[in-house]
């Protein structure tokens, strides 16, 4: 019953994130998967005036909803498929962050920075492992499925959305 109304507050979380972001260009649809499975997406304003803080703060905060058991499993190596309408630009810049379970960046200042091509509304990846996996002292953390990954997708220099995954340390 908790978990039913943790997914529930959730996902009306992202709801009111999408609603209120992307006002200029048109309606913006942004879809996320890996092979069958869709990875939720959170949105953040246009403008980009919000600090890594900020974006901390809103992936603990679905993070403590949720739990982070919740978060889809990806295995390293699957592709990841990002479709994002009404967006220009010909890349997308992507920060990989390692998480703790409470939805805190685990290492301040560590992240692992690529750039994808992005044409036709669709870019693509294939999820490989973060080094920063290999700092913890915690032997939970090389469990399979406990590796918490944060994913912040920029263009032009704005970020514009962020999705939140479990995978395996390597």
């Amino acid at each position: 019953m908790i978990k039913n109304v943790k997914k529930t507050f959730y996902l009306l979380v992202i709801l009111f994130l999408t609603a209120c972001s992307f006002e200029s260009s048109g309606e913006q649809k942004i879809n996320i998967t890996s092979g069958e499975k869709e990875i939720k997406v959170i949105t953040y304003d246009e403008n980009g005036n919000r600090t890594l803080k900020e974006f901390e703060q809103i992936h603990k905060d679905i993070m403590n909803d949720i739990g982070w058991e919740e978060l889809p499993y990806i295995a390293i190596n699957e592709n990841i498929l990002l479709e994002v309408s009404n967006l220009d630009g010909k890349e997308l810049v992507i920060e990989d962050y390692i998480l703790s379970k409470d939805g805190d960046f685990k290492y301040e200042g560590v992240v692992d920075t690529f750039t994808i091509p992005f044409n036709d509304g669709k870019a693509s990846f294939d999820l490989k492992t973060n080094a920063a996996v290999g700092l913890s002292s915690n032997s939970d953390d090389y469990l399979p499925g406990n590796a918490l990954r944060c994913f912040v997708v920029y263009s032009n220099s704005s970020p514009i959305f962020s999705f939140l995954l479990r995978t395996d340390s390597y």
